[in-house]
């Protein structure tokens, strides 16, 4: 638990109130299992592919974007407007790709205000609509259960920024999925409030993206199952 030290600001009527609500709340850790994404990264070069290269457009629930902050207690800010692209080398998978833009005026939580509070006053979504992540490498790790080293550059707030994060990328016959968590200092990238709410959320926030994909071939084909005549 963390101690809140309170600085008096003018705030406008509606912030005034959740800071407020906030100060009746300890602040919470966030994101303390999340790995930290390695900011600055230089990724190594691009592998080319070889063979069959399997791309897959992302919508609707193929891709799925969460940001979790704390602000007095731990919210998960959901962002369904996400939209991209996964290239998928089966013969090299370090060849493989990924690209993601999210819209961030359209931000929910199961306390709505905090998603209205973190899109207007925080992400400013009215002068940075979109967010983007554009990966720029892959490279299997030391993990034996699907881990990677991702590679990419991260625009957020209008701020750009390589990075390098672990990820997860499972291969099954019919499915592709890549997941995606790490943890950023989102004043790094600008995402700060000037009215006064900034000592009531937390620095660190934790990013998630998801996204999975139907792969095709005789192995995923429907099976037509014979009947028998009476």
């Amino acid at each position: 638990m963390h101690t809140v030290v309170v600085v008096a600001r003018t705030l406008e009527p509606r912030s005034l109130l959740v800071a407020v609500a906030l100060l009746a709340l300890p602040i919470a850790a966030c994101g303390a299992s999340a790995p930290t994404a390695v900011l600055g990264a230089k990724a190594p070069e691009a592998v080319a592919p070889s063979g069959t290269v399997e791309a897959y457009a992302l919508t609707g629930e193929l891709a799925r974007v969460e940001v979790d902050v704390s602000a007095g207690k731990a919210y998960t800010i959901h962002f369904p407007n996400v939209t991209g692209t996964m290239a998928f080398s089966p013969d090299n998978p370090e060849a493989s790709s990924l690209e993601i833009k999210i819209d961030t005026t359209d931000a929910r939580a199961s306390w709505q205000t905090a998603a209205d509070i973190a899109r207007d006053k925080f992400l400013h979504a009215g002068s940075y609509p979109e967010a983007f992540f554009s990966s720029s490498a892959i490279r299997k790790s030391a993990d034996p259960e699907g881990g990677y080293t991702l590679f990419g550059t991260l625009v957020l707030h209008g701020v750009s920024q390589t990075l390098s994060t672990p990820a997860k990328l499972q291969v099954e016959p019919c499915k592709l999925t890549i997941d995606v968590e790490f943890s950023i200092d989102r004043q790094k990238f600008g995402v700060v409030n000037d009215g006064g709410l900034d000592p009531f959320v937390s620095d660190t926030v934790v990013v998630r993206v998801a996204a999975a994909a139907p792969r095709s071939g005789e192995a995923c084909a429907p099976k037509l199952v014979a009947k028998n005549e009476p």
